[in-house]
């Protein structure tokens, strides 16, 4: 049950990272060579300090990869039994989604702010 339980998590980690990926991928294709990006975005929706469009943009994909890469590694060099595989795969399964939920806002916030500045391409 362990094997399946880790196999649930690589897949749902997979899923996050390709989101993730995808959405910087094509983001990055629409955006103007001179776009400046925010890194982040404040919690009040204001942008944060500007930077080049590659940086913007596979910043986050990057630290999503090293993060969901941590728990993969645990869950494949340490045997698992029983409540541990199940918190395991909660975890990945949470760490994923928020993840991939953040990105989502993170390019909705970079695309409304580039469309305002004419800095997307048609």
């Amino acid at each position: 049950m362990e094997d399946y339980l880790r196999i649930i998590g690589d897949g749902l980690s997979i899923g996050a990272l390709a989101i993730i990926f995808s959405l910087s991928f094509s983001v990055g294709k629409r955006l103007d060579d001179t776009a400046n990006p925010p890194l982040f975005f404040k919690r009040n929706g204001e942008a944060g300090p500007r930077t080049g469009k590659n940086a913007a943009l596979w910043t986050m994909p990057i630290i999503s990869m090293l993060l969901l890469f941590l728990p993969t590694i645990v869950g494949a060099t340490h045997k698992m039994v029983g409540d541990e595989a199940v918190m395991l795969v909660c975890l990945r399964a949470i760490v994923s989604a928020a993840l991939a939920l953040r990105h989502v806002v993170y390019i909705r916030g970079v695309l409304e702010l580039m469309d305002a500045e004419g800095k997307l391409r048609p």
